[in-house]
């Protein structure tokens, strides 16, 4: 059982280039649940209490995988409140995975846990020969030792910032707190938007606005030594062709408010202007009457098509198509008839996506002279990335397939590359971008190659201006020592280069690449007043000073 404690709960077992993992120090109460449980069968031996700690038990593991989970792809401590609201996305989740291997995945490990507990049980009767009278004495003094250097530890590092060994209650009972003042923040917030000041404002200047959010385009290709290089190489190939058809380019780093996933919280904090982090907060606002005005309804207003493009959105149980922000269109999976074959977990290339949207919507309503709110929520570059689309001269290009829909994004595979992050192999056990094995990390780099390719294509033979903002959603679900931030790259591009002035007085730099070092201008929560400012402080007339 110490044995046990040890693997499961003692940050040393990580090897030097493991991630911080903050509050999962080791914590005693899982011994202290034992040696009550020894204690019990000494004495009252209740069946009451042995229940009673078997269910604490439970809940002490159960609590430490949420942690892990959530510290290892998110970078943060699961706030305990977001997880009832989360629970959803699990389900969604279990869902989207489930196929034949995944159900006797599952099967398999509900059995491995039976086997466990019956194990443990065993091993506990076993060990009763340790408290019989004859060797009691001996067995109590070396526990006392046992507890006393667990005891001393832990009072030696109390102040430590980052403790090895600690309780794990007051941290938890922390957490509670956290919860509860979410919760009553939320609950406490006014019905009137902050941004409600724009509410009677008119535009000058109505270009097209297209928002293309990235999926998992962080910071971290521009920092680590495995992709920086080839990452700014790409960005400077991309400016120029840009420029040949006389775009305009300011970039800047924006710091978004989750990280490793939960894109629909980063696009939430963007288009409503909210420093959106949780699960419950979203769900508040989402659900709040009437809503805080958003940059969907501020644009509604002023005589926008709104339209949201969300390739990977589609009807299946616990998780259905909801028009959450008052677009007025939706283009999701089935309004874009793929035929095609699966790519990855978005299942539609993201450039047969932008064609469809230009035919039905950008196109047309040029056409009536009406300008267009386009927010493209990008699926080919989603994890796992084993999945390239390729770029095709007609982005209409679509191969028939009789190939099932159901393929390693969807199926028994996701499962096993998730569950080989907790390899015990220091070179397997996370996905840390020095361990990362070429084919991920190239995998990764190339589906926002052609992302960002697919961007550039579209804007090189579009004839029409518009407000192009380029950002991430979020940094991917990978750990990496040299970047442990929340930032994502953001990109403006205009045709008529007075649109970017807002952006370079506010520490935008001229161009698409960044400099590695370069502190973020902008936070995700800012973008949606970002936005209103360039647009109401933007003229029409083209200006000398171009930046490029």
């Amino acid at each position: 059982m110490l044995a046990l404690w040890l693997w499961f709960e003692l940050p040393r077992v990580f090897p030097a280039s493991a991630p911080d993992l903050g509050a999962l120090r080791g914590s005693l109460e899982l011994p202290l649940l034992l040696t009550l449980a020894a204690l019990n069968a000494v004495s009252v031996d209740s069946a009451f209490v042995r229940r009673t700690l078997a269910v604490l038990a439970g809940l002490l593991i159960a609590l430490r995988i949420d942690q892990w989970i959530c510290v290892l792809l998110m970078r943060e401590e699961p706030l305990l409140y977001d997880q009832w609201f989360m629970a959803r996305h699990l389900w969604v989740l279990i869902g989207d995975l489930l196929s034949p291997l995944t159900v006797a995945a599952l099967a398999g490990l509900v059995l491995l846990g039976w086997l466990t507990t019956r194990g443990v049980r065993a091993l506990l009767r076993r060990a009763r020969v340790l408290l019989e009278p004859a060797r009691r004495r001996h067995t109590l003094l070396v526990a006392l030792a046992l507890w006393t250097c667990a005891l001393g530890v832990a009072a030696l590092e109390r102040g430590s910032d980052k403790p090895r060994v600690g309780w794990l209650v007051p941290a938890l009972i922390a957490n509670l707190q956290r919860s509860r003042a979410v919760y009553e923040s939320v609950q406490s917030e006014s019905q009137s938007s902050p941004h409600a000041r724009f509410a009677t404002l008119t535009l000058p200047d109505k270009p097209d606005v297209l928002l293309f959010i990235v999926e998992s385009y962080g910071r971290l290709l521009s920092v680590e030594p495995g992709t920086r290089d080839a990452h700014q190489a790409l960005l400077r190939e991309l400016a120029a062709e840009l420029e040949r058809a006389g775009w305009h380019a300011a970039s800047a780093f924006s710091t978004s408010t989750v990280s490793g996933g939960r894109s629909w919280i980063a696009e939430g904090a963007m288009l409503m202007g909210l420093p959106i982090r949780y699960e419950s907060v979203f769900q508040h606002l989402i659900e709040q009457r009437p809503q805080p005005l958003s940059l969907v309804g501020f644009l509604n207003r002023q005589g926008y098509h709104t339209t949201l493009l969300a390739p990977a959105d589609r009807n299946r149980p616990g998780a259905y198509v909801v028009n959450r922000y008052a677009f007025k269109e939706l283009l999701t999976h089935d309004d874009l008839a793929y035929r095609g074959p699966s790519m990855g977990w978005g299942i539609v290339p993201d450039q047969y996506s932008l064609a469809i949207a230009e035919e039905r919507v950008l196109a047309p309503a040029r056409a009536r002279r009406q300008p267009v709110f386009l927010d493209f929520h990008m699926v080919s570059s989603h994890a796992p990335w084993k999945a390239v689309p390729a770029l095709y001269d007609d982005p209409r290009h679509v191969e028939p397939s009789d190939v099932p829909r159901e393929d390693h994004a969807t199926g028994a595979g996701t499962v096993l590359t998730r569950l080989s992050r907790y390899d015990r192999r220091a070179e397997r056990r996370f996905p840390h971008m020095d361990h990362f094995d070429s084919q991920m990390r190239d995998g990764y780099a190339a589906t926002i190659r052609y992302d960002l390719r697919v961007i550039a294509q579209y804007l090189a033979r579009r004839t029409d201006d518009a407000l192009v903002i380029l950002i991430g959603d979020h940094q991917p679900p990978v750990i990496a020592r040299s970047d442990e931030s929340f930032d994502a790259p953001v990109h403006l591009l205009s045709r008529t280069p007075a649109r970017l002035h807002t952006a370079l007085a506010r520490g935008f730099r001229a161009g698409l690449t960044l400099p590695s070092d370069l502190a973020p201008a902008l936070l995700h929560a800012e973008l949606f007043p970002f936005l209103v400012d360039t647009l109401s402080a933007a003229r029409a007339a083209p200006s000398a000073d171009a930046p490029r």
